[in-house]
């Protein structure tokens, strides 16, 4: 953590950026799990979770500006030839991602953040990395678990009060284009080969009291610009000689979906004029499975959310004065699945949704722009079974 309100103690530390000062807050974290193994099992685990700036009353005056960014580069990488035995694998090969990235968070309701005239909030966390696991007889399992948020306020009583022309960016992300996240399994004799990935991006985060009605809420001034970002990017891959490849992406081992969000469950509103809100989230996919004498199976669940409130307690917007809102979400999948002598299997359920569960009221002039688009590809091939995609 960069700087831990929750442990200043005796009670709440306080952070005051006066007219055109700076704050920074920083956690960046370097990790590698290394496990090698020439006989027997190999079990490489990397976790760790990192905040910029946690549980801290922070005001940022005129013209003054707080940065808090949270950042991990993780490795985990195992590897074992495995003790062969005639018609049996006995041993295996582990590596495991447990990484949580957040860059501001407001966990009481004594957390407040009030950013004065022309003040500058930004909140930035960014998760890299790799899991790898290889053997040569035995299983491969690699494993990874990430969530990265950008800001979250964990307290339906956090308000974040802008005001004036104040600014406020939000940006989380898992991997990036040029370098996604990634997550291999190889099993290169007998023996079965599982690469998992579960993700949850949110660019703002919110928290929502379904029982009492009541959300998080982000007031502003006139004039005020918001941002929001989420994205993930990641290749997931297993690959087996002598057994069976299976590859997932979800947002656990076995079900629901890898969600990335712009901006979710916090309340915005403003007196005046909403100069530009913009969420936007974006995830992309590569999820591979392969097999020479086994099954090769392939499967993605994931979804993309610009502005997402909650079903039970829809989220508010609302200007008394003109409003610009854009919200904009995209999502990615290819899904293969290739083996010779096995059943081959490519199954993808994606989804990308602008603006849900939300309500806009604009008093005076104004845009709503909301924009989606999904896209997906399967593909299973089997030279001598069945294929099904």
């Amino acid at each position: 953590t960069g700087v831990d309100g929750g442990s200043s103690g005796g009670g709440l530390m306080s952070m005051l950026a006066g007219a055109r000062a700076t704050i920074t807050a920083a956690a960046n974290g370097l990790l590698n799990a290394l496990a090698r193994n020439v006989a027997e099992d190999a079990s490489a685990t990397a976790g760790l979770a990192a905040t910029g700036l946690r549980d801290a009353a922070i005001t940022a005056g005129s013209d003054a500006t707080i940065n808090s960014t949270a950042s991990i580069n993780a490795s985990a990488d195992a590897t074992s030839t495995g003790t062969p035995i005639a018609g049996a694998s006995t041993d295996a090969s582990l590596a495991s991602l447990q990484l949580n990235a957040t860059g501001l968070q407001a966990s009481n309701a004594s957390n407040d953040i009030p950013i004065g005239t022309a003040g500058n909030l930004s909140a930035e966390a960014q998760l890299d990395g790799a899991s790898r696991a290889a053997i040569t007889t035995g299983d491969s399992d690699a494993l990874a678990a990430l969530q990265a948020t950008g800001l979250r306020a964990a307290d339906v009583d956090v308000l974040v009060n802008i005001g004036g022309s104040g600014t406020l960016n939000a940006s989380a992300a898992v991997g990036s284009a040029a370098s996604p996240l990634s997550i291999s399994a190889l099993s290169a004799g007998l023996g079965d080969a599982t690469a998992q990935g579960a993700a949850a991006v949110a660019g703002i985060l919110g928290s929502i009291n379904s029982t009492n009605s009541t959300s998080s809420n982000l007031r502003i001034g006139d004039d005020a610009t918001i941002a929001a970002q989420g994205s993930s990017q990641l290749q997931i891959s297993a690959a087996a000689t002598g057994g069976n490849a299976s590859a997932s992406l979800s947002d656990s081992a076995s079900n629901g979906s890898a969600s990335v969000v712009g901006l979710q469950g916090l309340n915005l509103s403003s007196a005046d004029d909403l100069r530009d809100l913009t969420a936007s989230a974006r995830g992309n996919s590569t999820v591979a499975a392969s097999s020479v004498a086994g099954n090769a199976t392939s499967g993605t669940s994931a979804s993309s959310t610009g502005i997402l409130g909650a079903s039970a307690l829809p989220l508010s917007i609302s200007a008394g004065g003109d409003g610009h809102i854009t919200a904009t979400a995209s999502q990615s999948a290819l899904n293969q699945a290739l083996t010779v002598a096995g059943i081959a299997s490519a199954n993808g359920s994606v989804s990308a949704t602008g603006f849900s569960n939300g309500v806009v009221q604009i008093g005076g002039s104004g845009t709503l722009s909301v924009l989606a688009r999904s896209d997906q590809g399967t593909f299973a091939s089997s030279i001598h079974g069945n294929s099904s995609a």
